[in-house]
C-alpha cells in the first residue's frame, strides 16, 4: 500500500520540530480530517539553509512534509518554488488518492511562506 520511502519518512520523520526564528513560515489545514501542517524556513542569501515542520495528522502527511523538508534544504528559493505535486508524489513512491491532500498541504505551506505559484497544486 505505501512505498518504503513513505513508510520511512512517516515513522522516522526528518526535521520535525518548530524553528525558533524562521525567515519564512507557512501553514495549511485540511478541514475534512483536521490535518495541520506548518513549515518553517531559514533563508540566507536566497538559499534555504534549513527547513523544519510541525504537523498533526496522518502518516502520509508527515511523510510528505519530512521528505519536502529534506528536498528544500540547500535549494535556492526559486528552486524550491518549482517543486510540483507530481514530483513530490513520485519521490514518495506514490500514495492513495484518499491521502493526496498531504501533498497539497506541503505546497500550500510553500506558497504561503515563499510565494510559490498555486498552479503547481493541480490534481494528480
Amino acid at each position: 500500500m505505501y512505498s518504503s520511502t513513505l513508510r520511512e519518512h512517516a515513522t522516522n520523520p526528518h526535521n520535525r520540530r518548530e524553528m525558533e526564528s524562521p525567515t519564512a513560515k507557512g501553514s495549511a489545514t485540511y478541514n475534512r480530517c483536521g490535518d495541520k501542517l506548518t513549515m518553517y524556513f531559514q533563508i540566507t542569501e536566497d538559499t534555504i539553509t534549513e527547513c523544519t515542520f510541525t504537523a498533526r495528522g496522518c502518516g502520509p502527511m508527515i511523510a510528505a512534509a519530512s521528505l519536502a523538508s529534506t528536498i528544500f534544504t540547500g535549494q535556492t528559493v526559486e528552486q524550491a518554488k518549482k517543486l510540483s505535486i507530481i514530483e513530490l508524489h513520485n519521490t514518495l513512491g506514490g500514495m492513495p488518492v484518499s491521502k493526496r491532500h498531504a501533498l497539497l498541504l506541503v505546497l500550500q505551506c510553500l506558497a504561503e511562506a515563499l510565494g510559490a505559484p498555486t498552479q503547481q497544486t493541480k490534481t494528480i
